[in-house]
């Protein structure tokens, strides 16, 4: 009977998921919004700054936005059980991640956007690749099983022996940082925003996705300057995705507040330093546990510019972008 109770959820689940990215075409966006819905986490600064990671972050062809609302997703359902964020909790909700993320390689092959779409969401011709049959019966397919998959494990917590973390503080993280930053000097973020956060440590669970100094930053500008998708109408969202490249690919100085042209910019130099977005091959290494990744991060300073760097970026922007619109 019960069986029967979570595949009937599960299937409702998914067929929203499906609805949802129909209306958005976010597809960062989506998998948050079903499950704020279904457990009453309503959040619209936390979808506001998803919806940018679209596309593998900004449409850049990183890590799939299906994934990062995944894991942001088990965050936010850990969130609302503790209190506090500890360093068991943030374990347990890696290893979620992990189980996830593995889902995904063993399903699809790869979790990165341009390898499975393998277009250029940065260019028109890409953008509308996505909305040929063919591709946008993929994203919808993946959307809706991720789902299902998310559903199954959501209550999974592994047990942990907290002993063999005794000594060791999780004081280095990347999106968060980069949050907490922004909102010392812009007022702009929040603290649950910074506590779930933490599921992009590592490259989103430690896996060696997208950086999350990176993806901090344009979720903190996405926050600032985005809008909430769930509050237009699907033609609307199809213009805004469509007109989406050709803002990023006809810079003006007038649009520096504009979500897709500083971030954009962001981007760029930040690839100017790395050459890439993944973290796997910005630190050369991959991080089989929490503690490992917390003494690389400690030592690391070339983890600490880029979280230094994406942290003044996206205050920059914001400041900016509030002193352009006091002016009008």
């Amino acid at each position: 009977m019960e069986k029967d109770k979570n595949k009937k959820e599960a299937k409702k689940l998914s067929t929203k998921a499906k609805r949802t990215l129909l209306k958005t075409f976010q597809c960062a966006l989506t998998q948050i919004r079903v499950f704020q819905d279904a457990y009453d986490l309503k959040d619209d600064d936390v979808l506001k700054s998803i919806a940018q990671c679209s596309g593998g972050v900004l449409g850049k062809g990183s890590s799939c936005g299906v994934v990062f609302s995944g894991a942001l997703s088990l965050a936010m359902l850990m969130d609302s059980k503790l209190s506090e964020w500890k360093t068991e909790d943030e374990v347990k909700l890696h290893a979620l991640i992990k189980d996830y993320i593995n889902w995904w390689h063993e399903k699809y092959g790869t979790t990165l956007c341009r390898e499975r779409v393998k277009l250029n969401l940065w260019k028109r011709r890409g953008v509308m690749g996505v909305l040929l049959p063919q591709n946008l019966y993929r994203c919808l397919s993946h959307t809706s099983k991720a789902m299902k998959h998310l559903y199954s494990i959501k209550d999974t917590l592994p047990e942990i022996d907290s002993s063999q973390f005794s000594g060791f503080s999780n004081s280095f993280h990347c999106a968060r940082t980069v949050f907490e930053e922004v909102r010392k000097s812009t007022s702009v973020g929040s603290p649950h925003l910074e506590r779930i956060s933490v599921a992009l440590d590592g490259g989103i669970g430690l896996q060696g996705g997208a950086c999350g100094a990176i993806a901090g930053a344009i979720m903190a500008i996405s926050l600032h300057s985005g809008v909430n998708y769930m509050e237009s109408g699907m033609l609307k969202n199809m213009r805004a995705f469509y007109k989406s490249a050709k803002r990023q690919r006809k810079m003006k100085p007038s649009d520096s507040n504009d979500v897709f042209v500083g971030g954009r910019k962001i981007i760029e130099g930040f690839l100017e330093r790395t050459g890439t977005l993944e973290c796997k091959d910005i630190t050369n290494t991959t991080f089989n546990n929490w503690k490992e990744f917390q003494q690389f991060g400690a030592s690391s300073e070339e983890c600490k510019e880029l979280i230094d760097f994406c942290a003044k970026e996206a205050i920059n922007f914001i400041s900016n972008s509030e002193s352009e619109n006091s002016t009008k």
